[in-house]
C-alpha cells in the first residue's frame, strides 16, 4: 500500500502543477486534486513509520541475542554486530524522516486542531 499511495501521490501531483502553471484552469477541481495528493502522502509516510517500528523492534530483538551469543568478544568487534548496529541507525533515520512528513503533511492539510485557533476565536488575541 505504502509504493501505491506514493505512486498516486506522484501522479496525482502532476495535475496540481498543470493547475498552478495555468494549464488546467478547474481550479476547485485542482484543490481538491491537491489535497488528495497530499492525503496520499501522509498514508505513505505512515505506512513507511510502521514498517520502520516493526523493522526497529526486529533488529533490536536481533541485535539482543547476538550479543547474549557474543559475550566473550568486544561490542563492536564483529562484522555482524557492526551491519545490524548500521541497519538500526538507518531504520532510525528512515523513521524520523517518515515522521517529520507526516508533521509536515498534517500542517499542509490542518488536519489536527490548532489550539492558539480555539483561543483566537474567543478575542483572547489577535490573529
Amino acid at each position: 500500500p505504502k509504493n501505491a499511495l506514493l505512486s498516486t501521490l506522484l501522479f496525482l501531483d502532476q495535475f496540481f502543477w498543470l493547475g498552478r502553471s495555468g494549464i488546467y484552469k478547474e481550479k476547485e477541481r485542482v484543490d481538491l486534486i491537491s489535497k488528495i495528493s497530499l492525503y496520499c502522502w501522509m498514508s505513505s509516510s505512515i505506512c513507511t513509520s510502521l514498517v520502520e517500528i516493526g523493522e526497529l523492534g526486529r533488529l533490536s530483538t536481533s541485535m539482543k541475542k547476538l550479543e547474549k551469543d557474543l559475550k566473550g568478544i568486544g561490542k563492536h568487534e564483529n562484522d555482524q554486530d557492526q551491519a545490524k548496529v548500521q541497519k538500526y541507525n538507518d531504520r532510525s533515520l528512515a523513521l524520523v524522516k517518515a515522521s517529520l512528513d507526516i508533521v509536515v503533511a498534517d500542517g499542509l492539510l490542518q488536519v489536527a486542531p490548532k489550539k492558539n485557533q480555539s483561543l483566537c476565536h474567543r478575542g483572547f488575541w489577535v490573529c
